[in-house]
């Protein structure tokens, strides 16, 4: 951690980035060393809140977890990211009834608000909690709902789960039912997901061609191509998948060494 010290003295980011080190390598004496020092110098700021509810689930402690928990809901009672942070905690400390509780919580207050529904969203799809993210979406078509970037989200969260037929279903239904305006504000996303599930769900050869002809002709982004890489792999598209590699090595937005291609992630 040496690195973390040569900063005097240490920003907000290098200290969190020191803990979060110590967290991941299982040091977790350290980390609780190096929290206590924070709070010392910067007091009991929201970083430091959160990191120790982050330390306590890693130490399985989840008495303490909670009690963390509850004082940041307590600070921040019309702030729906702390009960946010709740369902998530407890979901990934593998206490799928605590989490549940906590979405109850969540969308007793800031469930009627589709803005909160969509930031509530895209963590439990980052996480696979498929069945909390099930929740939400039901919330919002019992609200009759209809936001575009919902749907996006629910159509990435259906290809993340293998659902390339759903997927497919979803953004027809976008294009179907959204404004033309909108769909042009989001032409790049509409274009490489309809070419990249299209691929998938028909395994024809020349959707594959328009997949990577797209890919070539627009400057996507390299966590992008990282993903539609990666999407290709898990889905037995390895040929595929290695053409975006070179693709992306060809663009200069990447560049492996290693005389074998690894997996884009």
């Amino acid at each position: 951690m040496e690195w973390t010290d040569q900063q005097k003295p240490p920003s907000p980011v290098m200290r969190e980035s020191k803990v979060v080190s110590y967290i991941e390598l299982g040091r977790f004496g350290e980390a609780r060393e190096s929290l206590d020092l924070w709070e010392q110098t910067a007091g009991r700021i929201d970083a430091v809140k959160r990191i120790r509810v982050r330390l306590a689930r890693e130490e399985r402690a989840l008495s303490e977890m909670r009690d963390a928990l509850a004082e940041m809901r307590a600070v921040s009672s019309g702030d729906p990211q702390a009960w946010i942070y709740a369902i998530i905690q407890e979901y990934l400390a593998e206490q799928p009834n605590a989490a549940a509780e906590a979405m109850d919580d969540f969308l007793l207050r800031f469930g009627g608000s589709l803005d909160n529904l969509i930031i509530v969203a895209r963590p439990l799809a980052e996480i696979k909690a498929w069945e909390l993210f099930e929740i939400v979406s039901l919330r919002v078509d019992d609200l009759g709902l209809k936001e575009l970037e919902f749907e996006r989200i629910k159509t990435e969260a259906a290809m993340a789960r293998g659902e390339f037929e759903l997927a497919r279903e979803l953004v027809n239904r976008i294009k179907a039912n959204s404004e033309s305006g909108l769909i042009a504000d989001n032409e790049r996303w509409f274009g490489l997901v309809s070419k990249l599930v299209e691929f998938i769900v028909t395994k024809e050869e020349a959707r594959s061609s328009e997949l990577l002809e797209m890919l070539q002709r627009i400057s996507f982004t390299l966590p992008v191509m990282r993903g539609v890489a990666t999407t290709l792999e898990d889905n037995g598209f390895v040929d595929v998948a290695y053409q975006v590699v070179d693709l992306a090595q060809h663009l200069s937005l990447i560049h492996i060494s290693e005389p074998t291609r690894p997996r884009l992630i």
